[in-house]
Parts: C-alpha cells; structure tokens; sequence
C-alpha cells in the first residue's frame, strides 16, 4: 500500500477556445495543479457516471484525436450549454445523492461539497437543487475561470478556508466532458497548505 501518491491535474483550454467566442472563451482559464494524497484511516466511497449519448455537448469535433481534414468541422472547443446545465442539475446530483445513501450520511452532515468550478451559475443552481446551504458549495474561480480537471484542488488551496483545517466529511464531485460526473465521499481530511 503506497504512502503517499502524487497526484498532477491541468489543462490549457485556452488552446482550444476561439478567440471571437466571447461565450466560452470569458469562462475558461488554463492552470495545473500538484497534489499530495497521504494514506490515512478515512472512509473514501466513489460513484461515477456517464451520460455518454450527449457526448458531443462539450466537444473539440476536428480535434488531434479525431483528425479528418474537413475544414467545415471546428478545431475549437463547441458547448451545448442547455444539455450542460440540464445534466447539471439532474444527473450530478442525483450521483452525489447515490454516494451520500450508500455510505448512510445525511447531506448536512457535510462539511463541504467540493465541486468542479465549472460557473458561478451552475453551482448556485446545485447548491439549491441539492437544498443544502450555499456556503457548503462555494465557488471560488471567480478570478481565474474554469480549469478543468484543477479546479477542485485548486478550491482547497484559495484563501476560503484557514491555512490548515480538518475537514470531518466531504464530497467531492468532478463532471463535464463525456457527459460525465464522478463523485467521492471521504473522512477526516486534513488540509494543510505550504507554499
């Protein structure tokens, strides 16, 4: 059993954004990030999900994995922001709510919900379909957009909470291309950041 994992996470969607596309452009940002996961006694539960029929709802169509020479198709990023949000706000949390009556904890019990900073706007809207307190699900990108697969360890190292703070129970819930949304619930996590 390891130790310790180093975990790297990151993204430069900037690369994959049209520079007139003042929709998807204004709400990325590119970042990467470097985790140290230390072994301890906690609880961790996983649920994931993929609503892959609506695959093409975040989608780069001529990008390097797919390359076909037609240049009608784009070689930028394209978002359907309607089945985005619609996925949003019925599958992810329908996925953290699975999580949260399997491991048997009562969604207050939560001392936060860190979620993919996708917009301001879709964590709102979780926030209240999933009727817990607001605060429980912060947004925290407001300075730097949506990163990707770093945002969620990026939301631990911004000023919200205090430079080290234990954190009894905790969701943490990733979604976005696929559709797709992964979920983890874990216990006596320990916060502590050194820069």
């Amino acid at each position: 059993m390891q130790k310790r994992t180093f975990l790297c996470a990151g993204d430069t969607i900037s690369k994959l954004t049209a520079k007139n596309d003042r929709a998807t452009r204004t709400i990325f940002g590119d970042a990467g990030t470097a985790t140290i996961i230390s072994k301890g006694n906690d609880i961790i539960s996983f649920n994931f999900n993929t609503l892959g029929k609506d695959y093409s709802s975040i989608i780069v169509e001529n990008s390097s994995f797919r390359k076909n020479n037609q240049a009608e198709k784009s070689i930028f990023l394209s978002l359907d922001g309607m089945k985005i949000m619609k996925f949003t706000l019925d599958i992810v949390p329908e996925n953290i709510k699975e999580l949260l009556n399997h491991v048997q904890v009562d969604k207050n019990e939560m001392s936060l919900y860190a979620c993919h900073q996708a917009n301001k706007l879709i964590l709102l809207s979780l926030a209240d379909n999933l009727e817990i307190d607001r605060e429980k699900l912060p947004f925290v990108a407001n300075k730097i957009g949506n990163t990707s697969s770093a945002s969620i360890p990026l939301l631990f190292t911004e000023n919200y909470y205090d430079k080290q703070v234990e954190l009894k129970k905790v969701i943490a819930c990733g979604f976005g291309v696929g559709l797709s949304v992964a979920t983890a619930y874990s216990t006596n996590i320990i916060r502590t950041i050194e820069i």
